[in-house]
């Protein structure tokens, strides 16, 4: 009788282990799951741990390249300003031409310091870095007003130098549009240009206030850095015009736009473009 087993019996112990797996078997391959998910879980872990590192590292070589051009600018700063001829020239890379020029351009520092017309306090505005080269817009006062100066570096064994004008390295092309006015510049020049389009689409509106207007096309100006004119018709009839970069020179920090520069530019359109006046 013991050996006899009920039909409910054997269906409980069907119901029990429904596919007639050994549990140590089961217990095992779970076992198994479970480090091989850990595993997966560490390594993804190592991999996100050294990406970060990695990033940070280099965020940290980022900043301290970025540290050193912000140093050489103010020793140059500081050199203009009590006079260190010898330590100017050295912080600048070029030929003969580009030396003599930036030592004639000290001495323009120098007469400058001592009538008292300007003061340099090293404030740097911008700096744009792009890989071993720089672009920089220092801050300078002459005669109590806010003026900027644009300047280039390059970085060689691990020192950063001001070298001359480098025109493959303006920026970016943008663009930008107020009412009638179309403006395309680069990265460098994205102060001015925002100013000249703001303000030229208000001169605009002045003329038209006081004389009706047609919906006539709009002014399209490039501002260019390497142009030999301040001012060029591309195009008079089709409203299409260039400018010079203000940024060759020192320039007024808060309005590059001037009014010299301004009072030149509306000549030229009234005495050359019909805008429907």
């Amino acid at each position: 009788m013991s050996r006899i087993r009920f039909e409910w019996e054997v269906e409980a112990d069907t119901i029990d282990q429904p596919d007639g797996e050994d549990p140590q078997l089961k217990r095992n391959r779970r076992r198994n799951l479970r480090r091989l998910l850990l595993l997966t879980a560490l390594l993804v872990a190592a991999i996100l741990l050294g990406g970060l590192a990695l990033h940070l590292r280099l965020v940290q070589v980022q900043n301290e390249i970025a540290q050193q051009l912000t140093d050489t600018i103010k020793v140059e700063v500081a050199a203009l300003r009590i006079g260190d001829r010898s330590t100017f020239l050295q912080i600048q890379s070029g030929d003969e031409s580009w030396l003599a020029a930036q030592s004639t351009l000290f001495e323009r520092y120098q007469t400058l310091k001592a009538a008292n017309a300007i003061e340099l306090s090293g404030d740097i505005l911008s700096v744009t870095i792009e890989g071993e080269r720089a672009r920089a817009l220092v801050r300078e006062d002459v005669n109590g007003l806010p003026y900027a100066r644009l300047s280039f570096y390059v970085r060689a064994d691990r020192i950063w130098r001001h070298t001359a004008l480098d025109f493959t390295f303006w920026g970016e092309r943008q663009r930008s549009e107020a009412g009638r006015v179309v403006v395309n510049y680069r990265d460098a020049d994205a102060t001015f240009a925002r100013q000249l389009g703001a303000d030229l689409a208000n001169w605009f509106n002045a003329q038209c206030a006081a004389t009706a207007c047609d919906d006539g096309g709009k002014l399209q100006i490039d501002i260019v850095p390497d142009l030999e004119e301040p001012l060029l018709w591309m195009d008079a009839g089709a409203g299409q015009l260039m400018l010079r970069s203000p940024y060759l020179d020192r320039v007024r920090a808060d309005k590059p736009f001037d009014s010299e520069q301004a009072a030149s530019l509306y000549k030229l359109i009234n005495d050359n473009w019909d805008f429907g006046l």
